[in-house]
């Protein structure tokens, strides 16, 4: 009896080894990876970018993915990155993976992340990295702002003679800029028109609407010293005077404001101004104007008018 229990001892001990033995083999360590991003608190439209350190002391790391909220798509130009430690030929890169093709035991990539429209509230991004026998992930947290900010832009005075035409009088609500010579292929983009001149008010600065009579009648820009040009379907926007300010809107008081009794003409602006506005294709902010710059050419009132603006890229509003 003493010597069958001594053989079942040694048995344990012996299956608890190989056990153990086969536990070290299968165990391993998960690949390490940290992300961090420029700016935790982006709003619509802003690029953000994350840098990834990672590395793996099981073999060689295979590949890098993400995870992106709103049904997983990301904003366009959304992309991974090698940075200046990685060569390009070391990985292959897409929208959601970086996947090596040679051996990479340690490096850093960048992911650049364009916040796309609709966006807003807490985002989660999260990072996997794969190595040749396990996973591992790493999360960061963005807090979105629906409401795009811009500006400040100078916009030039519209042309007076066919040499200004590549004059920037021209801007849409997410402040691109444009010239007379810019309307053909971006009529679409275009949602106001800087005036000074008698046709805004006076020698007033005046914000209109494309399509606004003092734009494309035949006493407006098209009267203005021979200068000729072609604007395909002209954008309606619609504007008016708010004590809203840029600093401080909520994307609620904008989609609250009603714009019923709203025109295309906002012909007497001054610094500090603040003016709402709706484009045709639903986007909903503010413009404020932060300075003039004036002067008179012939009679005809030159200068350049400073402003910035937010907006909501897509609202129903009133």
């Amino acid at each position: 009896m003493k010597k069958i229990s001594v053989i079942i001892l040694l048995f344990v001990a012996i299956a608890s080894s190989f056990l153990t033995s086969c536990s070290s083999d299968t165990t391993s360590t998960p690949p390490t990876i940290t992300a961090a991003v420029d700016n935790a608190s982006p709003a619509v439209g802003a690029k953000v970018v994350f840098t990834i350190p990672v590395s793996t002391t099981n073999g060689m790391l295979k590949s890098i993915g993400v995870s992106l909220p709103n049904n997983g798509t990301p904003g366009t130009g959304s992309a991974f990155e090698a940075s200046s430690d990685l060569d390009n030929t070391s990985m292959t890169a897409s929208s959601a993976n970086f996947v090596t093709t040679s051996n990479i035991m340690s490096s850093t990539v960048k992911y650049d992340l364009v916040i796309p429209s609709g966006a807003s509230g807490t985002w989660i991004v999260t990072f996997t990295v794969a190595d040749d026998k396990t996973t591992n992930t790493n999360q960061v947290t963005l807090t979105v702002s629906p409401i795009a900010t811009w500006g400040p832009i100078t916009v030039a005075q519209f042309a007076y003679n066919t040499s200004l035409m590549a004059n920037k009088n021209l801007f849409g609500a997410d402040g691109s800029q444009y010239s007379l010579n810019d309307i053909g292929s971006n009529s679409s983009k275009i949602d106001f028109v800087v005036m000074r001149h008698t046709y805004a008010k006076g020698d007033m600065w005046g914000i209109l609407s494309p399509d606004n009579s003092k734009v494309q009648s035949s006493t407006g820009l098209y009267a203005i010293n021979g200068v000729t040009f072609t604007w395909p379907t002209p954008k309606t926007t619609k504007l008016m005077s708010t004590t809203l300010d840029i600093a401080t809107v909520t994307a609620a008081q904008l989609t609250a404001l009603d714009f019923t009794s709203a025109t295309g003409d906002m012909s007497d602006v001054a610094p500090a101004t603040n003016i709402a506005f709706k484009t045709s294709d639903g986007k909903i902010g503010l413009i404020k104007v932060n300075s003039e710059n004036s002067t008179s050419n012939g009679g005809i009132f030159d200068g350049t008018i400073s402003v910035s603006g937010v907006y909501l890229p897509a609202s129903s509003g009133k």
